[in-house]
């Protein structure tokens, strides 16, 4: 990766990836699409997945967490909760992020709520402690969404 990204997406494609496709999208058309991250569009055929996606945590500015209301609920093959088992995707981003001090921006996604210290894995307990955004998916909310994302990234450059 020659330039540093922006913003990182991070999303279950189960209950929210037609809201982190409309916000990659237009974060792309503002910063590049190279200077945002969003898994199914920046990974090539072949590389190993979970090493780009921990360079890419650790070489951005903002990490946008989309909650949607199945993301504390999404459950593995075998019935555990995914954000319990340590090696899943979403949990890895965000306790990264958290760890590297990278800012994290959950995104409330259609009603869902922001998640307490009783319902998330001690590691994820620090996000709900982050200020974050309630949105329906509409052109004006994810307008919104990616103006706070821009201002927050440019004064991080700053």
């Amino acid at each position: 990766m020659d330039k540093k990204r922006i913003i990182f997406i991070s999303y279950r494609r189960e209950d929210s990836a037609y809201a982190a496709g409309r916000l990659y999208d237009r974060l792309g058309l503002h910063f590049g699409s190279d200077r945002v991250f969003m898994d199914i569009d920046t990974i090539g055929l072949g590389e190993d997945f979970v090493q780009v996606i921990e360079n890419a945590v650790a070489s951005c500015d903002v990490l946008v967490c989309i909650i949607g209301k199945q993301w504390l609920k999404a459950t593995s093959s075998t019935g555990q909760k995914r954000l319990e088992d340590p090696s899943d995707f979403v949990r890895l981003e965000i306790v990264s992020a958290l760890d590297l001090g990278v800012d994290v921006i959950p995104i409330l996604l259609d009603g869902a709520e922001m998640p307490n210290l009783e319902t998330l894995p001690t590691v994820l307990e620090p996000l709900t402690r982050r200020n974050g955004l309630e949105i329906n998916v509409s052109e004006a909310e994810i307008a919104t969404a990616m103006q706070q994302s821009k201002h927050k990234a440019k004064a991080l450059k700053s």
